[in-house]
């Protein structure tokens, strides 16, 4: 009986492993190839982690960083460590591509943790095999994960905490909580974005400790001398953890009245207009409010030095002036939903960055089809058990992320500048992709109960995946893609 599970089980092993060896080879392939020019705000991110690599601690703003916005009161747990493997790079490589490396051990480690979490959602193979599938062929993750990007950093807090708090959930430990917290308080200190996570998962930790302690859990308090070593640590890195945050977040608050200041309360206007998004929204603003007319705000446009961003002013500055003239209706939040969601999809279907390589409507027609298919089998075949109940967690982890990005942060700044597209990125979806595509998962394997359509099922969307992210990039990419990152 032992030995016939473990010979049904090894093809499902075998399609684990391949999907985790083919991902490490496509990103270490982005890592070599690709232009620094290519993913989002690289040369940015790289900048950073050079200032930072200059201090054993956190750097000061200077004239040599105000093109990077302000580096203080800002989270900085990414650029520090990425700072400090920049110290480390001992082997002649180009300072990028080693940070690359770096950042696709980060990716390739975030997916082995997040396989660990779909075991504890469901024992099912066939679940197991497609959800690897579906996380490793994902274009805009397979870009952001091969390039250097804070991005990395928090999805992967942001994946650790979600196992954590399951894993406690299912067996209640001090060291399960443990991971969640430092997760958390981790993920807080390297992206802002990241903060709206911090409350949702604050909010499940809560209800989940809460059951436990109903249940019993601890059965018995330790004595100190009980304590482990392991466990003295992890209560001392949430600790540290904590201070942290509260001394970066706390002194903000009562410095600047705000968790994160505007760059303008840190720097002086004149300094912060080194840095291209507030000149950009700052020259927007200025013509909008009529303190320039719009041939001046061009003119300042024009010294911005980054082209997209230059070019991204004009845009919105011709937008403002069509809006004052000829006002055009704005779409309202539930249209705007629609079109938020249509667009985050395919800028994670696609590659959304300096360059942008985007799927026809024909081919997103098939992705939205295969996650409204998976979300109405689970609807349709839904039981109550611990299993779903998890499922529940995720679904409303990444609803609620998704809400507050999508009317909490796009939506009002669609109101402000007109444009529907600007700082919608599938990319910022990528913090709650796991618990998103653990619901696609089981929704096309648990809800089917014959092995072989399954097995149909899994061979369908896999395959499609597959060819939707590598195949389709090497099918449409140019020379102006690759470039030695040499910077």
């Amino acid at each position: 009986m032992g030995s016939a599970t473990a010979k049904r089980l090894k093809p499902y092993r075998a399609v684990i492993l391949a999907a985790l060896l083919y991902y490490a080879i496509r990103l270490i392939f982005y890592a070599v190839t690709l232009s620094p020019y290519v993913p989002p705000d690289e040369v940015t991110h790289f900048g950073l982690c050079r200032v930072f690599a200059q201090t054993c601690l956190l750097p000061e703003n200077t004239s040599e960083t105000w093109s990077f916005g302000q580096v203080t009161h800002q989270p900085y747990l990414y650029y520090w460590v990425m700072g400090r493997m920049l110290q480390l790079n001992f082997f002649g490589l180009p300072d990028l591509l080693f940070l690359r490396l770096v950042n696709v051990a980060i990716t390739l480690g975030t997916a082995v943790v997040a396989l660990l979490w779909i075991r504890l959602v469901t024992d099912n193979r066939t679940t197991q095999g497609l959800f690897a599938i579906l996380l490793t062929n994902t274009p805009m993750y397979s870009v952001v994960g091969a390039s250097v990007s804070y991005d990395n950093l928090a999805i992967a807090w942001a994946v650790l905490a979600l196992y954590g708090l399951h894993r406690f959930k299912l067996r209640p430990s001090g060291s399960a909580l443990f991971v969640a917290g430092i997760a958390v308080l981790a993920g807080a200190l390297t992206k802002k974005a990241y903060l709206p996570l911090v409350a949702i998962y604050f909010v499940l930790g809560l209800y989940l400790v809460t059951r436990a302690l109903s249940r019993g859990w601890p059965a018995a308090r330790p004595s100190w001398a009980d304590v482990s070593a392991r466990k003295a640590i992890g209560l001392g890195l949430v600790l540290l953890l904590l201070i942290l945050n509260l001394r970066l977040y706390g002194g903000n608050l009562l410095e600047y009245g705000r968790l994160i200041p505007a760059t303008d309360q840190v720097l002086t206007v004149e300094q912060a207009m080194h840095y291209r998004i507030y000149a950009r929204n700052r020259i927007v603003r200025l013509y909008r409010e009529g303190h320039r007319s719009h041939a001046q705000a061009a003119k300042m446009a024009a010294k911005i030095d980054h082209p997209g961003d230059r070019r991204a002013t004009l845009y919105l500055l011709r937008l403002a002036k069509r809006q004052a003239s000829q006002p055009v209706d704005l779409m309202n939040r539930g249209q705007y939903a629609v079109f938020w969601w249509l667009k985050t999809v395919q800028g994670l279907m696609g590659i959304v960055g300096h360059r942008t390589m985007l799927k026809p409507q024909g081919v997103m027609v098939v992705y939205h089809l295969i996650f409204l298919l998976a979300l109405l089998a689970l609807a349709v075949s839904w039981r109550r058990h611990q299993p779903r109940a998890m499922l529940i967690e995720a679904a409303l982890i990444g609803g609620c992320y998704a809400l507050i990005l999508m009317q909490g942060v796009n939506y009002p700044i669609y109101k402000q500048f007109y444009s529907p597209l600007l700082a919608l990125q599938g990319r910022y979806l990528l913090p709650v992709i796991v618990p998103l595509y653990g619901l696609v998962a089981c929704g096309y394997s648990e809800p089917l109960k014959a092995n072989r359509v399954q097995v149909l099922a899994f061979v369908l969307v896999a395959s499609f995946f597959v060819w939707g992210d590598f195949v389709y990039f090497l099918q449409n990419v140019n020379a102006q893609w690759y470039a030695s990152p040499s910077p």
